[in-house]
């Protein structure tokens, strides 16, 4: 039987029903598994294909003895107020992400959670990820060996640059762990910035434990939503330049950096689905 981990993975799920399984795969294939799995349908609006995968998918948690829960939202909310849902309901010492268009490798959680307990200063660990293009996926994908570097994100880096993707966050539950519901996107940035200024402590682990399907190099959540997703990256980098008051002055040269950002990707988005 597979040691178990106190640690509660939290799944937002729309329309998602040709990816879901493979997410779920993921957590069950875990050298060691997670104490409990939530679910949360945001009103899925194709014809109850979603929320038949993920009722089979809790049947097959269940059968390899993983706790499940789920939660099915009689109005589409967003992925802020599904994961907070989550959160609520909670019983792990620690919380990890993982979308579900995404999964991750099999020694994820059991090196992650080592690493977090060996090292209590750690409020948030995250790592890298591998990016897959969704026309070539691949079907089987290793752990790198890379060096095993553990190193802090520092709050100045991070107005410039997200380095924490959602899908390899683990983080010990917390009250002020809560997403801000009023952002559609960016909404996991506004967070790890609030909690930076909070004083915890970031930590990324030089691995890729995580795996993300793009389309043409980019996000497939991202790539269609380019311009929606930088006015919302601009309002959590003001607000959150005010509640840190000393990066306030700053806030001209990282609106700057984030605009030319935002070219960048959108010209380099149009060259690639012109190729």
């Amino acid at each position: 039987m597979k040691n178990q981990l106190p640690i509660s993975v939290i799944i937002p799920c729309f329309n998602s029903s040709e990816t879901i399984k493979h997410s779920v795969a993921s957590i069950i294939k875990q050298k060691s598994i997670p104490k409990e799995v939530i679910l949360i349908d945001d009103c899925s609006n194709d014809d109850n294909k979603t929320i038949t995968e993920i009722k089979k998918c809790v049947r097959l948690l269940k059968i390899n003895k993983i706790k499940t829960k789920l939660i099915i939202n009689k109005s589409n909310k967003g992925p802020a107020a599904s994961r907070n849902e989550g959160i609520f309901i909670s019983k792990g010492k620690y919380l990890a992400f993982l979308d579900s268009d995404d999964f991750w490798l099999k020694e994820k959680l059991e090196h992650q959670y080592e690493i977090m307990e060996n090292n209590r200063n750690i409020f948030l660990s995250c790592h890298d990820s591998y990016f897959i293009n969704n026309k070539k996926r691949e079907k089987k994908i290793e752990t790198e060996q890379l060096n095993d570097i553990t190193k802090k994100i520092n709050l100045p880096n991070m107005f410039f640059k997200n380095f924490v993707q959602t899908r390899t966050v683990m983080v010990k539950k917390n009250d002020n762990i809560l997403f801000n519901e009023k952002f559609r996107y960016a909404e996991d940035y506004d967070l790890w910035l609030r909690l930076m200024i909070k004083k915890h402590e970031f930590y990324y682990i030089n691995k890729k434990l995580a795996c993300c399907y793009t389309k043409n190099g980019f996000s497939e959540g991202l790539s269609s939503h380019f311009f929606l997703f930088w006015i919302n990256e601009i309002l959590v980098l003001f607000l959150n330049s005010i509640r840190s008051k000393k990066f306030f002055i700053f806030l001209p040269f990282i609106l700057i950096f984030s605009f030319a950002k935002f070219i960048l990707r959108l010209i380099k988005y149009k060259f690639s689905n012109f190729g």
